[in-house]
């Protein structure tokens, strides 16, 4: 689909999800500005909720459990024809969530992230696929990936220690690449940058 009929769709779902999140942001090549865009890419922080649950009727067997208010929005916008979960590839996880815009057939996925670690989640979301994977790579492989630093389970981690990454800025510093605006990130670019780095 074109650029402005991804943005328009993207902004009609988080219109529905945005009274469940703290923060939610387009990703992916809508966030690029690529004229074409294959699907809508949605990152955010889900606000929780606390919620109370009896057991047996007795304060002695009850437990407090935290509940997703993406869920409830999400399941409005269902109810409302908007949105359904995909029926190919099945994805409702509490991290990630497959759907379809019912009216465009526009596939919509939304990444969930936490305070901690947002800024690495928003980065990776948005891509390109190709910089990522040169991201991650380590330094001594040709790649950005600091020594004693890995990404995995949505963290950055230093010997194996989480890292916070609040900010795309900070995740940026930590991998000592620039923060370039998101239509500026190519492989080329980087591969560039890391070999003046290096010579």
């Amino acid at each position: 689909m074109l650029l402005d009929e991804g943005k328009l769709i993207a902004n009609e779902v988080m219109g529905w999800l945005r009274p469940g999140c703290e923060r939610l942001e387009m990703a992916g090549s809508i966030r690029r500005g690529k004229a074409e865009v294959k699907d809508v890419e949605l990152v955010c922080i889900p606000a929780m909720c606390m919620q109370q649950y009896g057991l047996f009727d007795t304060v002695q067997m009850s437990m407090t459990v935290q509940i997703s208010m993406v869920d409830g929005c999400l399941a409005e916008a269902m109810s409302a024809g908007v949105l359904r979960f995909d029926e190919v590839v099945k994805r409702n996880g509490p991290k990630y969530k497959r759907l379809v815009h019912v009216m465009s057939g526009a596939v919509v996925e939304l990444f969930a992230a936490e305070p901690g670690n947002w800024g690495l989640v928003l980065a990776i979301r948005t891509g390109p696929g190709e910089f990522n994977r040169l991201l991650v790579t380590k330094q001594r492989f040709g790649g950005a990936m600091p020594l004693g630093m890995q990404m995995a389970g949505g963290q950055l981690l230093r010997g194996g220690c989480v890292v916070e990454t609040p900010t795309e800025e900070r995740f940026f510093e930590l991998l000592e690449v620039p923060c370039w605006p998101p239509e500026e990130r190519t492989e080329t670019r980087l591969r560039e940058y890391l070999g003046a780095r290096w010579r």
